[in-house]
Parts: structure tokens; C-alpha cells; sequence
């Protein structure tokens, strides 16, 4: 419908749309004509709001109250009919609008917000005698709100959809000059009333009449029975509206770079004194891998901030801001630039201390998590260049062994003579490993940009050669001024032991003033874990993830701690990898979440089935019924959407749960396993009291001895 090229020149900066909403939530909730139903795009709507650095704009085009007045077919016997086919496309809107209130109104962003509700034209259904011709046909529906019910009454004058930004702008306080044709309806009660329309040809109202224009230029003129004014000899309309000087105004905005070789000494100015050992600082893993990362870089009041693509995808990240000092107050210039790209912020390869400051400045707003796949292995260099005492003696016999096999062996430097040899040998690595030929991938694509500006980039590197034979080559770059970083090493495994013998003639070669080799990650193979384990590393360099959380999320895990008394990372965990506001019901009082549960996807032996996890009641609101009220909205949702079952595991030690459990159909004690991706527990943290409780669809069905869960998301 072309809302996108019309959201970009009307200056919106970022068009949620169907398509992400399907990216996360599937294409099951097409409503097969204009978009996603109503009630679940709102939902979506909301989450994106909450995400939202204030202040802001926001505008949502509804659809089901449009032509074909379709609503979802669970609630086509329930909602009103009336006598015309609207209106029970507009019961649905309402509904929708109110389940829309009932879960964001206690928000703070709802709170501060003035809500618009306005038609861009009329029902196609004119089924009353005054909207069958004009002006009658003109009149929509339009109103404002705010949640203080500040504002109250009714305005009898002719308003048109220009009047809304002036007037909205006198709501908010603006004393900045700006152009606009409409008016301000709740301050200017002097300026001129009037509107314009065009439904085969062009037509303006005022109180005093009606002018019509059509496409060849000729007018017909209706006056009220009252004409006080007239157009002017031309056919124009005359009013008093004057313009004034336009103002444009924008959300702070990072100014990010791409990295370019220019760009080395002004980023090694911070990297280098720095004593984060992260292999992602090295700047030449910055510039080799930026087809893939598409990293740029920005200077922010003493701070080095490098944003990237996560995996390449369309999350952005940032790394931990290096520099001297506190980075502290640059994370919400961070968050305003993520908020700006339609994103929460990630703060990503946070060192402990980096840990620390964000949960000292900005306390209880971020989960965290870590990935031990991510983790550089960091060894001190004299262990790898002298390869001495009892635990490093199976390497110097492999390196015999080598030597007494291979006594034609040398290293060389590895120079730009040899990039030939090196990448010949990368493509027959690739192929014994991967069963890949020759084409580029990522890694080889890094490699080509090292070795076409290797001497700019800063790197070194070596070769051992067995003969006239290349076995095995190396090459890396400073990550700081006593951390060398290790990029590549490829060897012809033919050559049993050539890793060992290079590793320590490469370390042996390295200026004395790196006393520490950062070798990178693992990747959470196995075989490279356990062969970086044995050189023995001085540390695992930590690469910390913070999110910034969401309202919502906040909120749940301020219940959590309340009712479970959960430590912070797993309770972070959950909500990084697993929550969702989709799939969380809550109840609010008093202006916060006083009770919820979470309604998470599995497959069991009874087929699809929904794990209700999470039921927790703030101690302050618990004796209300309001665990009892969320549980038989669960009931009815499950039942809704056709599961098989659903389940539940009643707290260990707490038997008053089965019986209440047990008034929504639970029943049962089923051992229950839960098989998930990275192996989060969702029982109780003893699997030997995991105990499940099971509702299903068809309770003739003898149910399993025991239920093996495995989550879908």
C-alpha cells in the first residue's frame, strides 16, 4: 500500500510492520487481506512502545474496522452484528483497544502519553440519510485522550485531521515557532474553521457554506443559510492563516563510521593503553571482519564505541566503551542511538568490571548473560614461548616427536610471498574439515583483507615449512600494548604435530613486550576446547552480555526475586532467551504487576502442550484471587488455540497447590524431564521433585508414566 515510502518522506524513522511482526510471532495471524488482526498487532504495537526512549510519536493504522470488516472467526458468534457490516468490525477494534489498555495502562509511558483515535475517511457503509451526500458524508469519528482525564467535553466547531498536530503541540507545552495549515482547536477558538476533502472533486467547509472544485477548475458554491464570506474572484478560499518559520527537530544521534584503514591510529589510541584483552578490539579483526559485522565506530566523550551487526543479522550491539574512566553515563546516549535504529540496547563483550559499572550507574535496568563459547583463552606468553614444567610435558614431546620426524623443518616469516601458499593451504584445510572447495566464505573472505593490507593492518605472522613444504602458518595483531591476539593458524594435519611446534616458534618470535597471547574462542566445539585447555590459559577473557529491559520485563523480574527469591542470572537468563510479553499474563494493582504467569510452548508425549511456568502473586496483593483470575484466563487461551494439553509443576513442599491446581483440571504427579537447547532448568531445581500436574483435551487418554518436554521456541 506504499505506507513505507510514505512513512520515510513524512520523516518517520522507523515502519513496524507486518513483516516484523511475523519475523517473531509466525504468519498465523494474517487476517488474508490487509495485515495482522487487530488485536494481536496491538498487542505487538504495545511491546514495541515499551521499548521506546521517551519522548516520542507514535502512529498505528488499524484494520479490521476497513472494508471487508472481517473479524477473527473465534469471535465472529460473540461480538455484535448490528445493521451493517461495520459494526462488528468496530466491536472487535474495541475490544482489541481495550485489552490493548487493560495490559499497557499501567505503564509509565502510558501515563505521560495523549492518545489520538481518528479515521482517515469515512465508512464505505453510509447507511444513515445525513452522511449520504455532503457534508454529512465528511463527519468521522476523532477524539483525544489522556489517562488523567485531564480532558473532558466536546468541540461542536469543524475540525479536520490538520488541526491535530497544532493542537497537540499546545497540549504538550510547545513555544516553538512551526508552519501548519490546521490550528490549534483548543487555543485558537479565533483562527478560521474549515476543512478540506476530495471525493471526485475537491470540496472545502466551513461553517458558512461549502466550495467545490473539479478537475477542469470550474466551482460550485453551497452556502449555509447564514453566508457571511465567499471565495475570492479566482476560486481560492481566503482565511487569515499565516505561516511562520518551520523549526525541525531530531533525536540525539550518534555519528558511527565505518572502519576504514584511516581510522587505525585514532581507534589504537584508545584500544592500546586499555587492559581489556578482547580479541574483537584488535583492530584488524575489526576491519577484516566488518562484511560480515558491518562495524563502525564513534568517538563519545572519551570513549571508543564500536557498533556492530550481531552474527551479521539486524540486531545491533555495541561493545564495552573503552577509555579512561567511568563509561557509565554514555550508556543512555547508547540507548537513545539503539532506540533510534527500532532497537532495545546490548551492551556486548562486557568485562567484569564493565559488569559491575552498568549495575552500579544503572541499577536493576539490565539482565546480563554470558556465553562460555565466546570466551578468549588468554595464556601468558612465556608459558607458550618455553612450554616449561610438568603440565606442559606432553607438548614438548609431541614437538620431539615432530623434530625426530621432520628434521628439515623450519620457520620462516611469514611475508607477502607466501599469501599464496597460505590461502592453497586454507582451501585444502577447508576441504579435509568441512568438505567445502575453494569458495569464500566468511573466514576466507577476513583472510583476503588481511593479506591485501597486511603491513597496514599491523600483523604478523609465520610459517613452518617442512622441506619445500608449507605445513603450517599463523599470523595476528595487538589488542592492546602487553596483549597479542592470535587470528589465524591453519596447518596440514598430515603433519602430526605442526600445531605444537608453531605455537611455540610463533611465541618465541613475538616482540618481548607482549607478555600475554590471547589464542580466542572455542566456539563451543568440543576438540578446540580441550586443545586450548591444554596449554593451560592464565584466564578466560569474560564477554558479558547486557540487554536493556523492557518495562515489562522489569517487572517480572521484580516479581520473580519477590516470590521465588531466584539469583539474578538465572532469572536474567529466563528472560533473555525464553520470556515473552505474548506469553505472559499479568495482573495489575495499584499501578504495578502483582501476579502473573508465563505460557511457554513444549512438545510432550501428549503432543502440543503449554507449560504454564512462573505462577507467582507479590506478597502485598496475595489473598485477592488474582493467581485463581490468570490461571482460568490460561485455561481458556490453551483451550482457545487447541492444545492438547497444558501442565504445570505445583511448588515442592507447598500440597495446598494440588488441590487449588486441581479446581482448573490439573490432576496428577507425572516425573517430568525438560530437554531445551542450552539446558535450562525449568523445574524446581531438583529434578527428583519435578512433579507434573496435566490437563488435557482428551481425558480418556491414559496418560504417559513419565513426560519428556521439549521446548519449541
Amino acid at each position: 500500500m506504499g505506507f513505507g515510502a510514505y512513512a520515510r518522506s513524512a520523516g518517520i524513522e522507523r515502519l513496524v510492520s507486518r513483516e516484523d511482526y511475523e519475523a517473531r510471532h509466525g504468519k498465523g495471524d494474517f487476517d488474508g487481506y490487509w495485515g495482522i488482526w487487530d488485536e494481536e498487532f496491538l498487542q505487538f504495537a504495545g511491546e514495541e512502545l515499551s521499548s521506546l526512549h521517551e519522548p516520542f510519536f507514535a502512529s498505528l493504522f488499524t484494520l479490521s474496522s476497513h472494508h471487508p470488516f472481517v473479524v477473527p472467526e473465534r469471535y465472529a458468534a460473540t461480538l455484535p452484528k448490528g445493521y451493517t457490516r461495520i459494526h462488528q468490525g468496530v466491536a472487535y477494534d474495541d475490544m482489541a483497544f481495550r485489552r490493548f489498555f487493560e495490559r499497557f495502562g499501567g505503564e509509565a509511558w502510558f501515563c505521560r502519553t495523549i492518545f489520538v483515535f481518528v479515521a482517515d475517511h469515512v465508512s464505505s457503509e453510509k447507511f444513515a440519510p445525513d452522511t449520504r451526500e455532503y457534508p454529512g458524508n465528511m463527519h468521522i469519528i476523532g477524539f483525544l485522550y489522556t489517562p488523567d482525564g485531564a480532558l473532558r467535553g466536546e468541540v461542536d466547531d469543524i475540525v479536520q485531521q490538520l488541526d491535530i498536530m497544532p493542537t497537540l503541540l499546545g497540549l504538550t507545552g510547545n513555544d516553538a515557532p512551526y508552519f501548519a495549515f490546521g490550528r490549534d482547536v483548543l487555543n485558537e477558538p479565533g483562527r478560521p474553521r474549515w476543512s478540506v476533502s476530495y471525493d471526485g472533486r475537491f470540496r472545502a467547509l466551513t461553517d458558512r457554506g461549502i466550495v467545490s472544485f473539479d478537475d477542469t477548475g470550474r466551482r460550485k458554491v453551497r452556502r449555509s443559510p447564514r453566508p457571511t464570506a465567499s471565495p475570492d474572484a479566482s476560486g481560492r478560499w481566503c482565511s487569515s492563516i499565516t505561516p511562520v518559520s518551520n523549526r525541525k527537530t531530531t533525536p540525539y544521534m550518534i555519528e558511527f563510521r565505518p572502519i576504514r584503514l584511516e581510522d587505525r591510529p585514532v581507534i589504537e589510541r584508545y584500544t592500546m593503553p586499555s587492559g581489556i584483552c578482547n580479541c574483537d578490539l584488535a583492530f584488524a579483526n575489526m576491519f577484516c571482519w566488518q562484511s560480515v559485522y558491518h562495524s563502525a565506530w564513534a568517538e563519545i566523550d572519551g570513549f571508543l564505541v564500536i557498533r556492530f551487526h550481531i552474527d551479521g543479522g539486524e540486531r545491533i550491539g555495541y561493545m564495552q566503551p573503552v577509555g579512561e574512566g567511568d563509561f557509565g553515563p554514555i550508556v543512555p546516549l547508547l540507548r537513545e542511538d539503539a532506540h533510534a535504529h527500532g532497537q532495545r540496547l546490548r551492551i556486548i563483550g562486557l568485562t567484569d568490571e564493565g559488569c559491575e559499572t552498568i549495575r552500579r550507574m544503572h541499577a536493576g535496568q539490565f539482565a546480563f548473560e554470558s556465553d562460555r563459547a565466546l570466551e578468549d583463552y588468554v595464556y601468558r606468553a612465556d608459558d607458550l614461548r618455553n612450554l616449561t614444567g610438568r603440565r606442559y610435558q606432553p607438548k614438548r614431546n609431541h614437538i620431539n616427536r615432530f623434530t625426530a620426524e621432520y628434521p628439515d623443518h623450519r620457520y620462516e616469516e611469514l611475508t607477502p610471498d607466501r599469501f599464496d601458499e597460505c590461502m592453497a593451504l586454507e582451501r585444502e584445510w577447508r576441504r579435509a574439515h568441512e568438505g567445502h572447495t575453494s569458495e569464500l566464505c566468511a573466514e576466507q573472505r577476513a583472510m583476503h583483507l588481511a593479506f591485501r593490507h597486511f603491513g597496514e593492518l599491523g600483523l604478523t605472522g609465520g610459517c613452518l615449512y617442512v622441506g619445500d613444504r608449507l605445513a603450517d602458518f599463523t599470523y595476528g595483531s595487538a589488542v592492546n600494548d602487553h596483549t597479542f591476539d592470535t587470528h589465524v593458524e591453519k596447518a596440514d594435519t598430515s603433519f602430526d604435530g605442526a600445531f605444537t611446534v608453531i605455537n611455540k616458534l610463533f611465541a618465541q618470535h613475538l616482540p618481548g613486550r607482549f607478555t600475554l597471547i590471547n589464542r580466542e574462542e572455542d566456539l563451543g566445539i568440543d576438540g578446540l576446547r580441550q586443545a586450548k585447555l591444554s596449554y593451560h590459559p592464565a584466564f578466560l577473557q569474560h564477554k558479558f552480555t547486557a540487554i536493556r529491559l523492557h518495562p515489562d520485563e522489569l517487572a517480572c523480574k521484580e516479581l520473580w526475586q519477590k516470590a521465588f527469591g531466584d539469583e539474578e542470572p538465572f532469572i536474567d537468563s529466563f528472560l533473555i532467551r525464553y520470556y515473552s510479553r505474548r506469553r505472559m499474563l499479568t495482573a495489575e494493582c495499584e499501578g504495578r504487576t502483582a501476579a502473573m504467569l508465563h505460557l511457554v510452548p513444549f512438545d510432550t508425549e501428549l503432543g502440543r502442550t503449554t507449560y504454564i511456568y512462573g505462577v507467582a502473586t507479590d506478597p502485598a496483593f496475595r489473598g485477592r484471587g488474582l493467581a485463581a483470575r490468570l490461571l482460568g484466563e490460561a485455561v481458556r487461551l490453551i483451550d482457545e488455540r487447541g492444545d492438547d494439553a497444558a501442565f504445570l509443576i505445583p511448588t515442592p513442599g507447598e500440597e495446598w497447590l494440588r488441590s487449588f491446581y486441581g479446581r482448573f483440571g490439573f490432576e496428577g504427579a507425572l516425573p517430568v524431564r525438560f530437554v531445551t537447547s542450552d539446558g535450562f532448568d525449568f523445574g524446581s531445581g531438583d529434578p527428583a521433585t519435578d512433579r507434573a500436574m496435566i490437563r488435557r483435551r482428551d481425558s480418556a487418554a491414559p496418560p504417559p508414566e513419565t513426560l519428556t518436554a521439549t521446548c519449541t521456541l
